[in-house]
């Protein structure tokens, strides 16, 4: 009984256990391993998952509709994408991101929001993706610009005196319309002498002021331009105004002079004037201003003699120092 009774601890009988079996196995041409590492179990190596290569970016993108406020990107497809997302910035480098599209599987795709504004130019990037969180390479950066709505034209505009050098301007809103610009002009179709802008949908009237009547006379014309966003401009019509005269300030003065006017028109030769120049003069004898509406006959008369003249020669009027031909 004694002699089967061990004599050597369990630990040391696994040691000699576990170096039997490893002196078996160098037997068998597999290797010896010591005994430290036996005891020590053989750590598995982690396995590597291989990262998924990043989708391209699509190779075209092009604006397939442009409309107001929006637009919608088409592009072509990318290799291993399973979807897309669009970038949208204010600025080529892409740093001033102003919205990012939800993610979809297609590859067209409307752009609109809030932060997308009518005649802004905006910079748009399409990045593909291999799915929601793996994200692939970028487009190159497009412009876009949304349009703008046309802007409707300023009706029902009026002109009133308020002073010797005001007046006060209304109309009534323009459709679309975002601002509105008051031009005073010398001619219809002259460049502005003055003119300023009042932003406001609902801006219907605007008072002229310190108009320089001195230089530019107390009538004048008057337009009012509507804009929207200062992209899309509807003029209004260009009626003739005026400010108080001097010599009124504003209160009714009883005056003796007397005005008449005469169309001299019509007559293409020296003779067919001769026949009535008498005539006319006689007419407007002894009025103070006369306003004549002329042409001139150069081909007969030569360029210095005009109807005018004629006839302030043959009344005793004194025609202006300067006047329109």
């Amino acid at each position: 009984m004694d002699s089967l009774t061990p004599t050597t601890p369990r630990t040391g009988a696994r040691r000699a256990l576990v170096t039997l079996s490893f002196t078996l196995v160098a037997l068998l041409g597999v290797g010896t391993l010591s005994p430290a590492q036996a005891a020590v179990p053989a750590a598995v190596a982690p396995t590597r998952l291989a990262a998924a290569k990043k989708p391209p970016a699509p190779r075209t993108v092009k604006v397939a509709k442009n409309s107001y406020g929006k637009f919608r990107l088409k592009w072509s497809k990318a290799k291993r994408a399973k979807g897309y997302r669009v970038i949208v910035a204010r600025d080529k480098k892409m740093k001033k991101v102003v919205l990012r599209t939800k993610y979809t599987t297609k590859r067209s795709q409307w752009v609109h929001g809030k932060k997308i504004k009518e005649g802004v130019r905006y910079y748009v990037q399409v990045q593909s993706h291999a799915s929601k969180r793996v994200k692939g390479k970028k487009s190159k950066p497009k412009a876009v610009r949304p349009l703008t709505k046309p802007v409707k034209k300023p009706e029902k505009l009026e002109v009133r005196a308020t002073g010797l050098t005001s007046v006060r301007v209304t109309w009534k809103p323009a459709k679309y319309a975002t601002g509105y610009t008051v031009k005073l002009r010398a001619t219809k179709n002259g460049a502005p002498f003055w003119s300023k802008r009042v932003v406001g949908k609902s801006k219907k009237a605007l008072n002229v002021k310190n108009i320089n009547t001195k230089r530019y006379g107390n009538t004048f014309f008057v337009t009012v331009t509507a804009d929207r966003k200062k992209r899309t401009f509807r003029d209004s019509e260009t009626p003739i105004a005026s400010t108080l005269a001097p010599y009124t300030s504003g209160r009714t003065v009883a005056s003796g002079i007397k005005v008449a006017s005469y169309n001299v028109q019509g007559h293409q030769t020296k003779t067919a004037w001769d026949a009535r120049g008498d005539r006319i003069a006689s007419i407007i004898a002894g009025r103070d201003i006369v306003g004549i509406q002329e042409l001139t006959y150069g081909r007969t008369w030569g360029t210095q003699t005009r109807p005018i003249q004629d006839l302030a020669d043959r009344t005793g009027l004194t025609y202006p120092i300067t006047y329109d031909a």
